[in-house]
């Protein structure tokens, strides 16, 4: 990341909070301020500094994080076929590259800092119920992303998962696992260095009725013409819109170690169709996260029920050993899109589902960056997605039920026919991983490129990282029938 002259130490930090009634609160000016401590809040602060602007940077309520680190890859949680359908292939397509241009953004970010990027992947899975919808997902992609997904059969997903549980997989591309602390920190510190002038206490409540916006905490206001708000469940308690704009619900997550088999895939799987599920493999353990009807409460019967989800699909880990386990109370847009849009004159807003889903932050503040400063229009193509809820919510006994009714659709679904180990069902590429060329860097978001440059442009970058990461899945295949093959002949 390039970087202009900092500012003065001096104006780096702010001068202590100083308490008492709200009329002796210390008032800080700025041009621009930011609510918020994910990664999104902290790059478009950098990306405004960068710019000249004085940025002052509030802190909110970090919301719980599900344990499973950060991905960036392309796409949203929304099917790109009801994308499509909401908002026209045209629009819908220009949000995917918008998507791969953060993700290839996040990437380069990634290199610079120093973060680990890698491993490779991102399955979706699909057990037999799901498995027709998941191909037309894939369709869809194709008509408007080409190479940015790889449908795999149950053959295909059994030899690279060593599971028969799922009857199709989707790789989405290209995608890396990140740590997500690692570069949310390296990101804080560049808009430390850029002059971002961040507070030590949280928000407490805003006005943004008028010409000039003010954010209060405990002991000062920060007083500014331009406001973004960044984050998910942590803005709820001064941003009403916010709250109702999340779906809620409850998770367990941890490693669990014990005996399996060795899975050559690294990236990380999720489940389709079925109630919240996904799962990497890492050293000695693998990290699950799965969805509950109910509160569970106690280390004892958090790994109760995480091993439960994953026996599964591997037997052998329904008596592992659980490992840092907890539940985590999760909250993420209704829409299973981000809410990013202006809601009023000066107003910015960045709702997204967190840490894990780091596309979305990098997506966000380059967005909001380029709204405010270059007059980018394309932030409205996030206002059909915005922060009115979209449905009302349900009572207790029926998220249950509809839980449960997910859970056993899921169990009575027949399970994948496991490929024949002498013949495999498609061919292993020769091509290695690293011998092929790395991922042209992606300029960031809003830096006023021509319109007509930028699909061309992206386009290429995707088609690059989609061969590189389409060796990575194919590579891991072979690995997995080769091992089978040598586990056989012993």
């Amino acid at each position: 990341m390039t970087r202009v002259l900092p500012r003065p130490p001096a104006q780096s930090e702010l001068p202590p909070a100083r308490s008492g009634p709200a009329n002796l609160r210390r008032t800080v000016d700025c041009d621009i301020c930011v609510v918020g401590d994910d990664l999104a809040a902290h790059l478009l602060a950098f990306d405004l500094a960068h710019r000249g602007n004085d940025v002052v940077l509030v802190p909110g309520q970090r919301a719980p994080r599900l344990g499973m680190g950060g991905v960036l890859a392309p796409g949203f949680r929304l099917a790109v076929s009801d994308l499509v359908e909401r908002v026209g292939p045209a629009d819908a397509q220009e949000l995917l590259l918008l998507s791969a241009a953060a993700a290839a953004r996040g990437m380069d970010m990634a290199g610079a800092a120093g973060v680990h990027v890698g491993p490779k992947g991102r399955l979706t899975v699909a057990r037999s119920h799901a498995a027709e919808a998941l191909m037309r997902e894939h369709e869809a992609r194709a008509a408007l992303l080409p190479e940015s997904s790889v449908l795999l059969d149950a053959a295909d997903t059994a030899a690279l998962l060593e599971t028969d549980l799922f009857a199709a997989a989707l790789g989405i591309v290209p995608a890396e696992r990140v740590d997500g602390l690692a570069l949310h920190a390296a990101i804080a510190a560049a808009a430390r260095e850029e002059g971002v002038r961040v507070l030590g206490e949280a928000a407490a409540s805003v006005d943004v009725g008028g010409l000039r916006k003010y954010v209060f905490t405990a002991g000062q206001q920060v007083r500014a013409y331009r406001v973004a708000f960044c984050g998910g469940a942590g803005l709820g308690g001064i941003l009403p819109a916010v709250a109702a704009a999340l779906e809620t619900s409850m998770w367990v997550c941890g490693t669990l170690v014990g005996e399996r088999r060795r899975i050559h895939y690294g990236g990380v799987v999720e489940e389709a169709g079925a109630t919240g599920l996904g799962f990497h493999f890492d050293g000695d353990g693998t990290t699950f996260a799965a969805e509950t009807a109910t509160l569970v409460r106690g280390r004892r019967a958090v790994a109760r029920v995480l091993r439960r989800h994953a026996g599964e699909a591997y037997p052998e880990l329904a008596a592992a050993e659980g490992r840092e386990v907890r539940a985590v109370r999760l909250a993420r847009p209704r829409r299973g899109m981000p809410g990013i849009q202006e809601r009023a004159p000066g107003v910015f807003h960045a709702v997204t589902a967190g840490d894990g889903e780091l596309a979305h932050g990098v997506l966000a503040a380059g967005l909001i960056a380029g709204a405010m400063l270059d007059r980018d229009d394309r932030i409205a193509l996030f206002q059909p997605f915005g922060l009115e809820p979209a449905v009302q919510t349900i009572g207790g006994v029926s998220r249950v039920a509809a839980y449960w009714h997910a859970r056993l659709t899921a169990q009575l679904a027949p399970r994948a026919v496991a490929p024949a180990q002498d013949d495999p069902a498609v061919p292993v590429s020769s091509v290695e991983p690293a011998a092929m060329a790395p991922l042209r860097p992606t300029p960031p978001v809003g830096e006023g490129r021509a319109p007509s440059q930028r699909p061309a442009r992206v386009g290429r970058g995707v088609k690059a990282a989609a061969d590189l990461s389409r060796g990575a899945v194919r590579a891991a295949l072979g690995m997995a029938v080769r091992h089978g093959r040598g586990r056989d002949q012993a």
